[in-house]
């Protein structure tokens, strides 16, 4: 009965929560673009209360060139620790996704030194039509890769200067193509403390219940 109680209540304390977000619904993120192979614009979508943030890829590029990272300082999304296990989610849209999926990988970097996450594989997969969620991996150095000159994981990671996205356009490059980027959020599993604190109180609890039980059973009746 005490296990199943520990149980029950492990699985309502034990809950994920969103630590961090931005969603271009009542302000302005200050995000910017990083390569200078395509002059990419952004611009914040949508309404007051449902807003998003735009990425239009011009035409007549350089297929080749066809990439960048949309990004932001770190500290304008989260200025706490950045800590393993965490995690980052994002609602993505792509423009006519039928022809024209796109290679997506969440990355961070504390200057050059560039990790991610790929979440979704354009060159192999087509774009579902509409909106998508996306999830990465947890912060780990098990899940996340680096180009050949990053350093070590934790370090960035201790260090970290910016986070965002990498998009790869994908079909035709004569016409320009729009991707819209919503809800991206930092995650964090919540700790199990709680959980243990509740347990050592069972425990407690148990222990002066035995105790009573001991000294009414060797209790001598008149």
């Amino acid at each position: 009965m005490v296990l199943a109680v520990l149980a029950a209540a492990g699985s309502l304390l034990h809950a994920d929560s969103i630590v961090a977000q931005h969603t271009w619904d009542e302000e302005v993120q200050d995000y910017t673009w990083d390569r200078l192979f395509n002059n990419v614009s952004l611009a914040v979508g949508g309404s007051v209360g449902d807003g998003w943030l735009e990425i239009t890829f011009p035409g007549g590029g350089d297929p080749g060139l066809a990439e960048d990272y949309i990004y932001t300082d770190a500290s304008s999304l989260f200025a706490g620790a950045w800590e393993e296990g965490m995690w980052i989610e994002f609602d993505f849209w792509a423009e006519d996704a039928a022809s024209a999926p796109a290679e997506i990988s969440v990355a961070f970097s504390d200057g050059t030194d560039i990790w991610t996450s790929l979440v979704f594989d354009g060159l192999t997969d087509s774009m579902p039509g509409g909106w998508v969620s996306f999830r990465s991996m947890p912060f780990s150095p098990d899940y996340w890769s680096s180009g050949p000159f990053a350093g070590d994981f934790l370090d960035a990671l201790d260090n970290i200067d910016w986070i965002g996205l990498y998009i790869r356009r994908g079909g035709g490059f004569d016409d320009p193509i729009t991707y819209r980027i919503d809800n991206f959020q930092l995650w964090v599993p919540e700790p199990a403390e709680w959980v243990m604190l509740i347990a050592a109180a069972f425990a407690v609890l148990i222990a002066l219940r035995k105790r009573e039980a001991g000294l009414q059973g060797g209790k001598v009746t008149r």
